[in-house]
């Protein structure tokens, strides 16, 4: 891999893709957003996966339960979740030359799980790269989550993202 790209769901279904390129779309759930994400043409992407999970935090859902909100429905992303996307990662996407990752706004879930990937297959890629210190706004319990799965289940590599 050469390149990642974090984009919004709007830069996304404009981005004209390179070959050899793959695409990872964030989604929320209903629970906290019901919005219509623009339509992606996939026949130009050499692998597509596509994930549900809301940018929350274990903090967050315990304040909205301290406060008597419902918090049912939301999806807080788990080790279940981290598992599988390094699976699919491994399976179809580690041999791609770029990846695009978007979410709603491109600004905490996608930065996020990129800089969890690249750290995680040491792809090598420096964050600055994609990672705008100005506009990003990481979830880090995204990232230390994949992490942590990651070199539980025996992965080892060197992360050195955001204060690692």
């Amino acid at each position: 891999m050469k390149k990642i790209h974090v984009l919004d769901r709007f830069q996304a279904a404009k981005f004209v893709p390179p070959e050899n390129c793959g695409l990872v779309r964030i989604f929320s759930s209903d629970r906290l957003e019901n919005l219509t994400y623009p339509p992606i043409n996939f026949d130009n992407y050499a692998s597509v996966c596509q994930y549900t999970f809301d940018d929350i935090t274990p903090a967050d859902l315990r304040a909205m339960t301290k406060d008597g909100e419902d918090i049912s429905g939301f999806v807080l992303f788990s080790e279940v979740l981290a598992r599988k996307i390094i699976a699919d990662f491994r399976t179809a996407m580690l041999d791609l030359t770029v990846l695009v990752v978007h979410c709603k706004n491109g600004k905490n879930r996608s930065p996020s799980l990129a800089a969890g990937l690249n750290h995680v297959f040491n792809l090598r890629i420096p964050d600055e790269a994609y990672i705008d210190a100005g506009y990003h706004e990481p979830n880090m319990h995204v990232y230390e989550t994949l992490v942590a799965t990651a070199r539980r289940d025996g992965m080892r590599f060197k992360a050195k993202w955001l204060g690692e």
